[in-house]
């Protein structure tokens, strides 16, 4: 399964954690063309952030599953 994690740059350090942490368990981590899956990192920063809410637009709209996750500290 290849997952695309969708998420502001503001979230960098919680994403990186997030992707080791997928690499660990088996997961790979792709560009959203190759992706199965989305994980939409969901957190008051990004829930304003256009481009990561087209993203998931993008996801739904293609036939990829969608997968949001709340994040918030």
């Amino acid at each position: 399964m290849h997952i695309y994690i969708s998420t502001a740059q503001e979230d960098s350090i919680f994403t990186s954690k997030l992707r080791a942490q997928l690499s660990l368990c088996g997961y790979d981590t792709a560009p959203l063309a190759s992706a199965t899956v989305v994980l939409g990192i969901l957190t008051p920063d990004n829930l304003s952030h256009t481009p990561t809410v087209q993203t998931w637009e993008h996801a739904l709209s293609t036939g990829k599953r969608l997968v949001l996750l709340w994040a918030n500290d």
